[in-house]
């Protein structure tokens, strides 16, 4: 079948400015994709995203509904030619005014079309209004879609747009079962896919379900011993911790570990994914609050680490960050401030001064300095965190939101910024309803922010309200027994108490003690504080 190519453009700003979409990467798509500041945004797919979206989104609209054999040319002949090369046709001939051939280019065209038109169409909120999710490719492109579906996925993931990203792999899912067999290891790989990309979007037990079939195919196609049915436990493990389920995530974790010790031999891949599992399994002790086990488990990885990638690599750094943050959930300020620095010279000297992950280590190091008590450094950190993510990741992305919460948390603890810390939240706020949803847990945790920083301020009437509404979102997403359930629970006393209803502070003290026994025990400090 003929590949036929085509590009739209038009002029913006009055007539100063071409914009316009190109079939396949521009050559300046190309040349971005491979500059530091776009490998984290899509490369070259995600740079041509980007310069798409300046194309008016009204003229967009109108091509959707493209019809070649309607349209005209700079000369008449040109028109005929090509209406007779789609149709197959000798060229000299009169064009016909219908065939099926128009029809098939047009349907190719549309759904490209659709495909160049979905970061626009997501930003401004328009994808039902479009009918893009409505789009179908035409038949016999069914490899061009996977591999179309796989790239937007990509991209969208990149931008923190998960629920996107989720939506294109479960289209890629679906092409891929018409054309493999039920029991490949591609299928569950595919599976395994949708699941991170619903679990990153907090979707846990949509994810638990395509984690499931991903496992049961691996495990039929490879066996239960296979390295791939070890990499989807920790997926699933992950997943349950974000749920609370700390013991299931941990039975998973030792599974996963015990398939990768009884392997025969033991390549350096095998000791990174060994490394990666000993991370999950701190990250889950830093949750249960079990801090004992933590250590030990990072030193291990990063010990592991350093002998695979030596000691200046992103991988090694970002061992020294979880050490960090290990340190700081400890109050072991100086120790955090030295392992968070090590995490941020690596990753500048490998990464460069403008990447993510850097803005995330200075974001970290600002959050120590203000436990520390430096304010105007954290504030400092912050800033320079809040330039990188703008200038990498675009000020929509969950990252500029997690920043705008450091600096209202800074602003609300020195009790004189509270207006400037609402304004941040409230930014915070729209950029985590645009990415996940009004019912998510980083929302609930704005709101939560918020009651804070309107308790600061003596409206403790509305903290109340807002404490309430991030409880009705992590009773959803949670369930009642998780342990930031009981946070919002003695916050929610604590306000009560505040505000002169000591009864209602008792009620919800004591739903916070059950939580917490349940989850910590009897001797845990967060048990001690509710006492």
């Amino acid at each position: 079948e003929p590949h036929y190519l085509y590009d739209m453009y038009t002029v913006v700003g009055e007539g100063i400015a071409a914009v316009g979409y190109t079939d396949g990467l521009a050559q300046v798509d190309a040349d971005a994709g491979e500059t530091p500041s776009w490998t984290h945004r899509g490369g070259a797919h995600g740079h041509k995203a980007h310069r798409q979206c300046a194309f008016p989104l009204n003229l967009a609209k109108l091509s959707l509904s493209v019809q070649l054999q309607k349209a005209e040319a700079s000369r008449a002949e040109d028109r005929r030619n090509i209406l007779n090369a789609i149709a197959q046709r000798t060229l000299t001939l009169s064009p016909l005014p219908t065939c099926e051939a128009y029809e098939h280019v047009n349907q190719a065209l549309r759904w490209r079309l659709a495909m160049a038109v979905y970061p626009s169409a997501v930003d401004s909120g328009q994808l039902d209004a479009l009918g893009l999710e409505r789009m179908t490719h035409p038949s016999g492109w069914e490899q061009r879609a996977l591999n179309m579906y796989d790239t937007q996925a990509h991209c969208f993931a990149q931008r923190g747009y998960h629920w996107v990203a989720a939506q294109f792999l479960q289209k890629a899912l679906r092409l891929a079962e018409m054309h493999l067999d039920e029991g490949s290891p591609e299928l569950g790989a595919r599976y395994q896919a949708v699941g991170n990309a619903w679990n990153a979007q907090g979707q846990h037990d949509c994810a638990m379900r395509f984690y499931d079939k991903a496992v049961a195919i691996q495990t039929e196609a490879l066996g239960s011993e296979h390295r791939v049915v070890a990499a989807t436990y920790g997926d699933m493990a992950r997943c349950l911790e974000s749920v609370g389920d700390y013991c299931q995530a941990t039975e998973l974790l030792e599974k996963a570990l015990s398939i990768k010790a009884r392997e025969r031999t033991q390549s350096l891949r095998d000791s990174e994914e060994i490394a990666n599992l000993h991370v999950s399994l701190a990250a889950l002790e830093v949750s249960k609050g079990d801090f004992v086990k933590c250590m030990p488990l990072l030193e291990t990885a990063l010990a592991t680490r350093v002998q695979i990638f030596g000691d200046q690599h992103p991988k090694v750094a970002d061992v020294y960050q979880k050490i960090g943050d290990l340190h700081l959930e400890l109050s072991e300020y100086s120790a955090a401030e030295h392992s968070l620095g090590k995490a941020l010279d690596i990753r500048v000297k490998c990464l460069g001064g403008e990447h993510p992950d850097v803005a995330e280590a200075y974001s970290t190091l600002g959050q120590c300095l203000r436990f520390e008590g430096e304010q105007d450094r954290a504030m400092q950190m912050f800033d320079r965190a809040l330039a990188i993510e703008l200038a990498t990741v675009g000020g929509e992305h969950p990252n500029v939101a997690e920043t705008y919460l450091c600096m209202a948390e800074a602003l609300t603890s020195d009790g004189e910024s509270l207006e400037e810390a609402m304004e941040l939240l409230e930014k915070a706020l729209c950029i985590f309803r645009k990415n996940f949803g009004e019912e998510h847990r980083k929302v609930a945790f704005v709101y939560f922010s918020m009651s804070n920083t309107l308790k600061e301020r003596g409206d403790c009437a509305r903290a109340q309200e807002l404490l309430e509404q991030c409880m009705a979102i992590e009773l959803k997403a949670l369930g009642g027994e998780h342990p930031d359930i009981a946070t919002t629970y003695y916050a929610l006393s604590e306000i009560c108490q505040e505000r002169g209803q000591p009864s209602q502070a008792v009620e919800y003290a004591d739903k916070a003690l059950v939580i917490r026994r349940a989850a910590f025990g009897d001797d845990h400090e967060d048990v001690a504080d509710v006492y």
